[in-house]
């Protein structure tokens, strides 16, 4: 189980709209000079998650969108399947564990100095595949170009993680 923090989900249709065919959410009223009736509500983190303040705490917009749609909060974690994390649209939107959740990541990767691509990394003038997979580290092969290595990374990836939708 997530441990997320939980509204009841009458306070916040009370206060928010959802947009069923955009994914936004907006506020119903004025409630602050910056949350204003008609606005989007929130604003994206340096994650790239929207978060919306209500009565001093902040919400992720993805699990306050199955608030307003099944009137509760959801049981577990909450994956983009397209992997932009500002797209909230229900249909964009489905509950998972914690493995899944982390097998669905879509690149690029900041924190990937060489390539950017997931999976891929310079080795001897080389690009090299690598996934993680049953816990441990798995060599793809070496390749000519990080697109190469790359293709090669989401063959595995779409064969080994069922989370994966890329």
């Amino acid at each position: 189980m997530v441990n997320h923090k939980t509204i009841d989900a009458s306070i916040v249709k009370t206060l928010l709209e959802y947009e069923k065919n955009s994914g936004l959410i907006r506020w119903i009223n004025t409630v602050s000079s910056r949350a204003k009736a008609g606005a989007v509500a929130g604003h994206i983190e340096n994650n790239g998650y929207r978060s919306i303040r209500i009565m001093g705490v902040s919400y992720l917009a993805h699990r306050l969108v199955f608030v307003l749609t099944t009137g509760s909060m959801p049981n577990g974690f909450v994956d983009h399947i397209d992997g932009n994390r500002d797209n909230n649209k229900f249909d964009n939107l489905r509950v998972v564990d914690r493995k899944t959740n982390c097998q669905n990541l879509h690149g690029p990767l900041k924190n990937n100095k060489f390539s950017g691509l997931l999976g891929v990394s310079q080795h001897n003038r080389k690009w090299k595949a690598q996934i993680y997979f049953d816990g441990s580290k798995k060599y793809l092969g070496s390749y000519e170009s990080p697109e190469l290595a790359h293709a090669a990374y989401l063959r595995a990836k779409r064969a080994v993680h069922e989370g994966c939708t890329i």
